[in-house]
């Protein structure tokens, strides 16, 4: 048997040799790219139970509504540098002073003084977040605007990890040359090159882990890789073993845009909602569970509601929208590379014959933008994608839906929208946990019968191993996130 030191664990991360550390990435590969090289601040069991990570101590501060968080000692970067609380600071803010839209906005804007940020006049400095004070050397204080007993979960997310603000360009949210962190593994070498990021163990306690790792970011032509993510449309496959996560990676929906005449149109939303028969499409593809709900399975406040499939009614609404909108063909966005996947063909083929079926003309077409801009958000009438469902906190499914958010044109219009942020408000400002729970049902009971967002199925992670060279995937609590360290290789 070969030592640990002649193991390289070699990993096809993508398809289209983009580096996997770039911030418009899709989340699976950031995520599971971050969580080797980053570390987590926190981490969680498979119950979602918060473990320490990066982060010693976590505690809440009822009286303040704070979090008091507090970093390991003598944690290092890959640069040398030791880590101090000001680097913890700038973590999780940096995306508030990008001019960039990010999901910064929906995860941490709860956060007291972030609304105050100007991102395209301010500068980042130490104390310029009212609700963020540094306490000593190792340790911040963050205080919420609203109670939020989710708030924890939120910095499981390897996005939130820590990073050195010298090492990042000037939009703080991609890198100045490689990503430098303080994980398990650190980039060697100029990163990306010839389709290949090499990783090497810095952690010495993690005594399972692969001492190298190579990560192809296309298909490794002529050999087999121990774990593949992404695999090529005309990927030869033989040999690997198709393993799907436990949890939902995504509720995979339709998000309209408020920028469309057609989509601004509540007949169409509804219709939409009544014309999409999800069991059948539910048997034919593996990957993906039938779902009327934005909130997956595993989550708390679920309306407990299913919306059935009702042809007649979703024509009778269709003649209700006016002949200009409805005889006229349109585009709507699928949230994906330029190359569809073979699972994506079939939801697309299968949603365009449901929508023929009731007279309208709706063509999906890929779509890699992050966040529409308003010029995709006038030619789409929806984009569908799929939203992660790796947290605890719903209210994080619904803060994509509200006005400001980095999802500028998803939120509801007219009078829903202001009975929305009532519920949402409201669900938001509840401390007892029971309540809580009753608050969010109303308010996702009102997202699911409004038509504000059509769910489609719940989606788990599907990926490749090699049995001949894999002997255990290792601890993977996470729907999201591939942890490249957990993995064993014989």
């Amino acid at each position: 048997m070969n030592s640990k030191k002649n193991k390289v664990l070699r990993f096809q991360i993508g398809v289209n040799g983009r580096a996997p550390y770039l911030e418009d990435t899709s989340g699976e590969i950031l995520s599971s790219f971050n969580a080797a090289v980053l570390g987590q601040l926190l981490t969680t069991d498979e119950d979602f139970n918060l473990q320490p990570g990066l982060l010693e101590k976590f505690d809440y501060e009822q009286s303040t509504n704070s979090f008091v968080l507090r970093l390991k000692s003598n944690l290092k970067f890959h640069n040398g540098r030791s880590v101090n609380s000001k680097d913890l600071e700038f973590s999780l803010l940096r995306g508030f002073f990008s001019s960039n839209s990010s999901f910064y906005s929906v995860y941490l804007k709860n956060i007291e003084g972030i609304d105050q940020i100007d991102p395209t006049r301010s500068l980042f400095k130490s104390g310029a977040v009212s609700g963020v004070k540094i306490v000593d050397d190792l340790t911040l204080k963050v205080r919420l605007a609203f109670p939020n007993p989710s708030f924890l979960h939120s910095l499981t997310n390897p996005f939130f990890s820590l990073v050195p603000k010298e090492e990042m360009s000037p939009n703080f949210l991609s890198w100045r040359s490689i990503p430098i962190g303080a994980g398990p593994y650190k980039v060697v070498g100029e990163g990306l090159k010839k389709g290949l990021v090499e990783l090497e163990l810095v952690d010495r306690t993690l005594s399972h882990a692969a001492e190298k790792v190579e990560i192809y970011t296309s298909e490794r032509k002529g050999r087999l890789c121990d774990v593949v993510l992404s695999a090529s449309e005309n990927q030869d496959l033989d040999g690997l073993e198709i393993k799907f996560t436990k949890k939902p990676i995504s509720v995979r929906s339709l998000f309209f845009n408020t920028q469309n005449p057609l989509s601004r149109n509540q007949e169409f939303r509804q219709a939409i909602q009544r014309v999409i028969d999800r069991k059948r499409i539910d048997g034919l593809l593996e990957s993906l569970s039938a779902s009327t709900e934005l909130l997956p399975q595993h989550f708390w406040g679920r309306s407990g509601n299913e919306i059935v499939p009702d042809l007649s009614l979703a024509k009778k609404l269709v003649s209700q929208i006016p002949e200009d909108l409805r005889t006229k063909s349109w585009e709507a966005a699928i949230f994906a590379g330029e190359n569809l996947s073979h699972d994506q063909r079939i939801l697309i083929d299968a949603l365009e014959d449901q929508f023929s079926s009731v007279g309208l003309k709706i063509k999906i077409v890929p779509n890699s933008e992050k966040f529409l801009s308003q010029e995709s958000a006038r030619r789409f009438v929806f984009r569908m994608e799929g939203r992660v469902t790796d947290y605890v906190d719903p209210l994080i499914m619904f803060a994509s839906l509200r006005e400001g958010s980095a999802y500028k044109y998803d939120h509801p219009i007219g009078e829903r929208k202001e009975k929305f942020e009532n519920l949402f408000r409201s669900a938001q400002a509840e401390i007892d946990f029971d309540r809580r729970i009753e608050s969010v049902r109303r308010l996702s009971k009102y997202v699911q019968e409004e038509a504000i967002a059509v769910a489609i199925g719940e989606t788990r992670m599907g990926f490749y191993i090699n049995p001949k060279t894999v002997k255990s995937l290792g601890y993977q609590p996470q729907p999201l996130t591939l942890f490249i360290q957990n993995i064993e290789l014989k």
